[in-house]
């Protein structure tokens, strides 16, 4: 083991897959009432050192997930009734905006947009910078439970729930993804 890092939760579990980015923070998140952490992560003389830079309960991703873009993460982020759509920044953890009408999601970020796919089977696709987020399009795709994270392959998205998959054109949509 190179380095710990106790991140404690009430239901000891971490669901969420941490994120590093060139600047050497390591975001990490968890919910309920954990929050989010930015490590940072360096190399001296064949060790790693951790160093928490900042802690926030603004930002809490359960069992959803996030994209980091630069120094910007974007993700779903609350407790078990509401969300929001939020992006921080990864070197401070400061909340740069925060957009209602989300549920838990899982998420990913392609040609500056965010495609989220919420548990109870919306599909959504926003423009999302550090300055603003525009949602674009949102359509309910899926009965049952979507836990899965959407992957995108050239213009083909791909999503699922706990019983179908589907594979979306979103070249037929004049999207340019």
């Amino acid at each position: 083991i190179e380095w710990r890092y106790p991140f404690e939760t009430q239901y000891k579990t971490n669901i969420m897959t941490p994120l590093f980015g060139p600047d050497g923070i390591l975001f990490i998140s968890s919910a309920p009432e954990v929050g989010s952490r930015g490590l940072k992560l360096s190399r001296k003389d064949g060790k790693v050192s951790v160093e928490e830079v900042w802690s926030t309960k603004k930002m809490q991703i359960g069992q959803g997930t996030a994209a980091r873009v630069g120094n910007v993460i974007y993700a779903p982020n609350g407790n078990e009734t509401l969300f929001f759509m939020t992006a921080i920044e990864a070197a401070t953890g400061k909340v740069l905006w925060r957009e209602g009408g989300f549920g838990k999601a899982q998420v990913i970020y392609a040609d500056g947009k965010l495609i989220a796919l919420e548990e109870d089977g919306n599909l959504s696709i926003s423009t999302a910078t550090p300055e603003k987020f525009e949602l674009k399009s949102k359509t309910p795709l899926f009965k049952k439970s979507a836990w899965s994270t959407p992957t995108l392959v050239g213009q083909k998205l791909f999503v699922r729930d706990n019983e179908t998959i589907m594979a979306l054109d979103l070249s037929a949509a004049g999207s340019k993804m």
